[in-house]
């Protein structure tokens, strides 16, 4: 959030900031209807797993890229692309 802050800062108006958790279907709606259809979207959330060969990254961090990389991307898309 600091980062959006400061990017606000750097851009005002018209330019618009804002961290959403993308994992959130429904959070990501709110979002859109709140900006409505924008000129450009930066659709890039995405995290890393630790370098590491994949039969021994912990479930649930392989579950935390898959949900903020596919599915985080396929919400955003979703919630602005009708518009």
């Amino acid at each position: 959030a600091k980062h959006v802050a400061e990017l606000a800062k750097q851009f005002p108006a018209p330019h618009a900031f804002a961290a959403v958790d993308v994992t959130d279907s429904v959070a990501v709606m709110q979002w859109a209807k709140a900006v409505g259809p924008p000129d450009l979207l930066i659709n890039n959330a995405a995290v890393m797993n630790t370098p590491a060969p994949l039969w021994t990254i912990p479930a649930t961090e392989f579950d935390r890229l898959i949900d903020v990389n596919v599915k985080g991307v396929a919400n955003v898309i979703r919630a602005f692309v009708p518009a």
